[in-house]
């Protein structure tokens, strides 16, 4: 089956540690000038993604495992209208170049880096708590040079166009209902010091 100009995709990254499981969700409109195949659209976020997160692998923690990352074609349907999926893509490995390596005793699992991505809507902020980390990423009260450096690197790459080929790419953005439109991540925040992500309790879910 085919993707189509205009489809937007939700693709939610799954990562496990002994506290649970550590899950970003991220909206991608497509940008085509012809349809694409369903194995061509995951392969590019695979690599789009493995390309990002590639950067944290050193501040992540080494406990930390890449479970899967699961795609879906999705729409506002229904009266009121809610995120609905359309159709599946599966459940996918990670790409290999995601492999935290982050050595020593890691922070409380709430404690997270933060980027946001701004974009051209109205409250359409997006955020990405980015964790599990560890003690030796924090100094003087802030994250060590070397993790902001990275962190902004991953921020560069997710506003940059993931290309399946020539004239066919997927954009990351907002899929914003007070809009009723997708609106693209322009640019991006680097939180120079930590965030706290509030997690489900232990053993209830992702």
């Amino acid at each position: 089956m085919t993707v189509e100009n205009g489809d937007i995709l939700r693709v939610a990254c799954r990562q496990t540690t002994a506290y649970g499981e550590n899950v970003n969700v991220y909206h991608f409109q497509a940008n085509f000038i012809a349809p694409q195949t369903d194995e061509d659209v995951v392969d590019t976020i695979l690599t789009g993604f493995g390309a990002a997160y590639a950067y944290l692998n050193p501040y992540i923690t080494a406990g930390q495992t890449p479970t899967d990352v699961k795609v879906d074609v999705v729409d506002w349907l229904g009266t009121p209208k809610k995120e609905e999926i359309v159709r599946g893509l599966g459940i996918h490995s990670w790409d290999e170049d995601v492999d935290p390596a982050g050595a020593g005793d890691d922070l409380p699992p709430g404690v997270c880096a933060l980027v946001k991505f701004r974009t051209p809507g109205v409250k359409t902020l997006l955020r990405k708590f980015l964790g599990v980390l560890i003690e030796s990423d924090r100094q003087g009260g802030g994250w060590i040079s070397g993790m902001v450096t990275a962190l902004g690197e991953y921020g560069a790459r997710m506003i940059l166009p993931f290309p399946i080929s020539a004239g066919n790419d997927l954009v990351y953005g907002s899929w914003s209902f007070r809009a009723q439109a997708f609106v693209n991540a322009t640019s991006y925040v680097v939180s120079l010091v930590e965030a706290y992500q509030r997690r489900r309790k232990f053993g209830v879910g992702a």
